[in-house]
């Protein structure tokens, strides 16, 4: 299977803007309610992150949190594209831990080929987006839940 055939199986443009658009919701709802907890920025997308990608941290145990909060540091240091880029570094391993199969090198360039339709979905989401209740609980229940301590703890937020 070449390049564009695997894009047009496996990622349609739609799995790319999603992911930045769900990530970018947790990062608005943590700024939001919770930015005096943060000490960085780093840390704030990390705990985004972490939310989006629950699944492959919690349950399938697929991606380490400390492998999405070098992610969050690396990006930190681009400053106003941090967030574009850990979005796009997250979806590397997003989609490299669900499509095994395919070769590293064809996920980035996949993924980095996506990163205009990735900002603008960043762009769009930060204009639009108001609220929206799953995303607003699943952030309230991680940072003030107990359960979440330890993981509060690793990102370094504040309790």
């Amino acid at each position: 299977m070449g390049f564009r055939e695997f894009l047009k199986r496996f990622w349609a443009s739609d799995n790319f803007t999603f992911i930045a658009a769900n990530t970018t919701k947790y990062y608005l709802e943590l700024t939001r309610n919770y930015s005096n907890r943060f000490n960085d920025e780093a840390s704030l997308m990390a705990t985004a992150g972490l939310l989006d990608a629950q699944t492959y941290v919690f349950i399938e145990r697929t991606i380490n949190l400390s492998t999405i909060l070098d992610m969050a540091k690396e990006a930190a240091l681009l400053g106003e594209d941090a967030l574009v880029d850990f979005i796009t570094r997250l979806e590397i391993k997003i989609f490299g831990v669900d499509n095994p199969n395919i070769g590293y090198s064809d996920i980035v360039m996949a993924c980095i080929g996506q990163k205009e339709n990735i900002a603008n979905a960043i762009q769009r989401t930060k204009k639009e987006y108001v609220s929206e209740p799953i995303f607003a609980l699943a952030v309230s229940n991680f940072m003030n839940s107990s359960e979440f301590e330890s993981y509060r703890q690793m990102l370094g937020v504040k309790d």
